[in-house]
């Protein structure tokens, strides 16, 4: 299976890719030890860094996300996915991340999975008029929705 996990760079005050930290580095890691092909694309809202970082073969993209660069963003990804041709897309990090995903999967028409480590509804994000309806929406189109508890 290929897969792409979307996801943010930061969270609980801790970088994905440098502190090596969290579900969103051990969950797609433990996929590819597994033998299945796979990257990281992690939007980056603190720093803006664009670069490309493979730890132990697992490649992990950086791209610089905000309202203003959301256009460019996405070109990004589109441009990421159009070359790995993933079989599945798997989306972590907040409400928006996983409405993002679920766009995409359908755009490539590929199977969404929702990784919901915690209550995104509470999240500072979701004070955005519509933002938890994009929430309930995303957990109701996934083929698949992962909880940590």
């Amino acid at each position: 299976m290929k897969f792409v996990l979307l996801c943010k760079r930061h969270y609980t005050n801790k970088d994905l890719i440098t502190d090596r930290f969290g579900r969103l580095f051990h969950l797609p890691f433990q996929l590819f030890k597994l033998g299945h092909g796979g990257l990281v694309i992690a939007g980056d809202l603190h720093a803006q860094r664009k670069e490309k970082v493979t730890i132990n073969g697992l490649s992990f993209y950086s791209l610089p996300l905000s309202l203003v660069r959301s256009y460019q963003f996405m070109q990004e990804v589109h441009k990421i996915l159009e070359n790995f041709k993933p079989e599945i897309l798997l989306a972590s990090g907040d409400s928006y991340l996983g409405f993002i995903g679920q766009k995409i999967s359908r755009k490539y028409n590929i199977p969404f999975v929702f990784d919901v480590y915690d209550d995104y509804t509470v999240f500072g994000t979701n004070r955005i008029p519509g933002m938890k309806n994009l929430f309930y929406n995303s957990v109701k189109n996934a083929a698949l929705v992962i909880t940590s508890s």
